[in-house]
């Protein structure tokens, strides 16, 4: 909405909605019977058809389906300033997204798996169960563009503070059944608590001769990684740590098992030990319908300035037309990225070299690889995890914790292009990139010696 001949308001408001179709059984699915996964697809001897058509073949019905809800609310807000020479502006943006992913079994909560129509395992379920995250960001910037003869310089300013949280509401279940006697309710948890950033934009654009032909360009610029429904935004949510199924728990069920052949579980599915026709839960089972062993997050990773992932980036541009509607452009570009979250095994601290080692890789002796191994360099050394870990607990930390970590990227670009009749443009481009990460053995071993 103009305001005058040089202020100019604007506000917006932008709602985004998505429920998956394929997060629901078919419209024609039952729910109502325990499905069943047969393993072999031989043929029985005594009716002379296949037991299934291909293995892990299921039939009768569905195990489970995990409908999700995505709903995006934006509001913008902006003033802006224009004069001949000068054009400023100023805004407020806001953004909330809240994601719930869920997770619903059939009614009977039960999956059997057969191996040539004999029962050996059963799979079990929370009638449902809710995971429920909401983020949030707050953004102002400040932005001026001056003309000044053949010059025109750029800047931005701008304040980013993200956030995430763990309702209570619709994270858990409050439904009850013969698999979890209770509901299962999940307190409010702070998350991310919160980001806060400031980052600068720069621009530069010269007319060298003043005559448009010729301009220099250089750009500068700081980004930040996308706020989203994603860790580390959604880390600390004890929702996602509560183990929701059971598969595959070893079931006796035949009688040659020690089962009674009735197709019936007859054994106490919350008692982790053997008892019955089951066999004793492992792993995670053992914590059906609890929480589970969550990501040990670092607090440094969830707050903070300059905490955020993100990348710099610098570009210098040179433009030149060589003839009527066509013109030439070269560019050299730089990228860094920084502010990386890694997952540290905390049992590994000590003695690193037990979990790494280096190994070597030898070149065949080929008369075609001749120039294509420099040097005749015919050797290369590279490292590799051992994995002698054995518990399945980590702790996450923020890259810098571990040393200024970040992978730069440079690229040569060349192009050009003509604007034939009716204004369509074509250009052709030819584009050097060169891409390094820092990540070698030694480099390895130093960082993770260090925690």
């Amino acid at each position: 909405m103009p305001y005058s001949d040089k202020v100019l308001f604007e506000a917006g408001y932008n709602a985004f909605r998505y429920q998956p179709i394929f997060g629901h059984p078919a419209p024609d699915a039952d729910t109502t019977l325990i499905p069943v996964t047969e393993q072999s697809n031989a043929v029985n001897p005594l009716t002379g058809i296949q037991y299934a058509p291909v293995a892990n073949y299921r039939y009768r019905g569905v195990e489970t389906w995990g409908p999700a809800t995505g709903k995006t609310d934006d509001v913008l807000t902006a003033v802006s300033y224009v004069t001949g020479s000068n054009s400023a502006k100023f805004g407020y943006q806001y953004r909330r997204l809240d994601l719930l992913d869920k997770d619903v079994a059939n009614q009977t909560q039960l999956g059997y798996r057969f191996n040539q129509g004999v029962p050996n395992a059963v799979s079990y379920y929370l009638p449902d169960f809710g995971r429920r995250t909401l983020t949030m960001t707050h953004s102002a910037y400040f932005q001026d563009s001056w003309t000044r003869g053949n010059m025109t310089l750029q800047g931005a300013l701008r304040w980013d503070r993200a956030s995430s949280y763990a309702p209570s509401e619709l994270n858990g279940t409050t439904n009850t059944s013969f698999l979890n006697p209770q509901p299962i309710t999940i307190p409010l948890t702070p998350g991310v608590d919160a980001y806060n950033d400031i980052t600068p934009r720069v621009g530069v654009a010269y007319d060298v001769f003043g005559n448009g032909r010729t301009a220099l360009k250089f750009n500068y610029g700081k980004y930040l990684a996308y706020a989203a429904n994603d860790s580390p935004y959604t880390s600390t949510n004890p929702g996602a740590t509560v183990v929701r199924s059971v598969i595959n728990r070893q079931w006796n069920a035949s009688v040659a098992a020690g089962g009674n052949g009735d197709f019936v579980v007859n054994c106490n599915l919350l008692n982790p030990a053997a008892n019955g026709e089951c066999a004793a839960a492992t792993g995670t089972a053992l914590n059906f319908g609890q929480l589970g062993a969550a990501t040990a997050v670092d607090p440094n990773v969830l707050n903070g300035w300059g905490v955020r992932p993100g990348d710099d980036q610098f570009t210098f541009t040179m433009q030149q037309q060589v003839a009527p509607r066509m013109s030439a452009e070269f560019s050299v570009t730089h990228r860094s990225w920084h502010g990386f979250f890694v997952t540290d095994d905390l049992t590994r601290r000590g003695n690193i070299n037990s979990y790494y080692e280096t190994y070597t890789l030898t070149a065949p002796t080929d008369s075609r690889l001749a120039g294509r191994v420099s040097g005749g360099r015919r050797h290369w050394q590279r490292c590799r995890d051992t994995g002698r870990s054995g518990v399945d607990r980590h702790g996450a930390e923020h890259q810098r914790h571990l040393g200024a970590w970040h992978r730069p990227y440079d690229s040569v670009d060349a192009q050009s292009g003509d604007r034939g009749v009716g204004g369509h443009r074509r250009e052709p481009r030819r584009r050097r990139d060169v891409g390094t990460h820092r990540h070698r053995c030694r480099e390895l071993r130093h960082r993770v010696r260090s925690l």
